[in-house]
């Protein structure tokens, strides 16, 4: 049996408690095909229930709340050669990443953790990013009309004082402090784009990794250039195949009540799949 920790980062409401929700199920079911099939569960088996049910239904699965937050949800899978790998996870608030931001410090736990992984899964949500306007941006006759530049007023509220930063400073800011909490060894990292429903239907030939170089360059650039250190995959997923608004049976329906088939997985060469279990699979092969 291997063992093998991933850690994963995300800012709220970036899609990583429904992907859990998403995982949990696929992982149990055996009629989709599937990378990764369940053998166990330790941990919370309550609060990884009231998820699948929440998702099964069709309703919005509530983010983590930082009193709800798991510190450690260990799953045992087994891959396609039958070998068992015990995966640790943490499911832990948004706000955690972001107070860590504001205030520069983190607590001993979760260092340790990071540490110990060499696996880790960034969460992004296009619709919730904070992308500041460059100035080549902006036509040339509104720029000769600017006299001055106001900085952000950032309160003390936390949402305020983190919306006023840019969402890719922030990111990076992070996977700098993995660096150095790991001393800079190599680890591997799955960038998983959530809401990907959304932006095939916006750019349907858009690929993972193009997104995040379009609207986050400045993460993509950190990453690029930190290879190969961080050995980085990029994929786009929609754990819950579409927006849940209206009516919800006839939402479950259009899939044929068969709820693996909800979930979009587009790799970045573009090949589709209902796999949610590819993004997890790829991250421990190292």
């Amino acid at each position: 049996m291997k063992q093998k920790n991933c850690f994963i980062i995300g800012f709220p409401e970036t899609g990583k408690t429904t992907f859990l929700a998403a995982l949990s199920y696929t992982l149990k079911q055996a009629k989709e095909p599937t990378k990764l099939r369940w053998r166990n569960f330790n941990g919370d088996h309550q609060y990884l229930t009231r998820l699948i049910d929440t998702w099964l239904s069709g309703e919005k699965v509530a983010r983590t709340a930082p009193a709800m937050q798991q510190q450690r949800l260990t799953l045992e899978v087994i891959d396609e050669q039958n070998t068992t790998y015990t995966v640790s996870f943490p499911d832990l608030s948004g706000e955690l990443f972001q107070e860590q931001y504001k205030n520069r410090e983190i607590d001993k736990n979760t260092a340790e953790y990071i540490k110990d992984c060499k696996s880790f899964m960034l969460f992004l949500n296009p619709k919730n990013l904070n992308v500041p306007e460059y100035i080549s941006s902006v036509p040339f006759e509104e720029r000769k009309n600017i006299q001055t530049a106001s900085e952000p007023k950032i309160e003390n509220n936390q949402n305020e004082y983190n919306n006023a930063v840019p969402s890719a400073v922030q990111l990076v800011d992070m996977l700098q402090l993995v660096d150095f909490l790991k001393n800079n060894a190599p680890y591997k990292l799955s960038i998983i784009v959530s809401a990907w429903d959304i932006i095939e239907e916006r750019t349907p030939d858009h690929k993972p990794e193009q997104v995040v170089s379009e609207q986050l360059p400045l993460l993509w650039q950190y990453i690029t250039s930190n290879s190969p250190k961080i050995q980085v995959c990029y994929y786009g997923v929609s754990a819950q195949g579409g927006t849940l608004e209206g009516d919800v049976n006839a939402f479950l329906s259009k899939f044929g009540w068969k709820p693996a088939e909800r979930i979009i997985v587009i790799d970045n060469s573009g090949n589709r799949s209902h796999d949610i279990t590819l993004p997890l699979w790829e991250v421990m092969s190292i």
